[in-house]
């Protein structure tokens, strides 16, 4: 849909926000949030709600 709306499409008038991601679950297991300094670094990652959730998946909290 992205590219849709790129190339001057319209998006319906129902259609839903995404939701933002919260936290970043990094291809290495990591789980950041938005205080990670790692946080906007993450490129490929796995989205998830909370940390709990993340953790709850197999995913680790940072070393700090």
């Amino acid at each position: 849909m992205e590219a849709c709306l790129k190339s001057g499409g319209r998006a319906p008038a129902n259609a839903a926000a995404p939701e933002p991601v919260m936290v970043k679950k990094s291809d290495s297991g990591i789980c950041h949030d938005k205080n990670s300094t790692s946080f906007e670094k993450t490129q490929k990652f796995t989205a998830f709600k909370t940390l709990d959730e993340c953790v709850k998946s197999g995913g680790a909290l940072p070393k700090k």
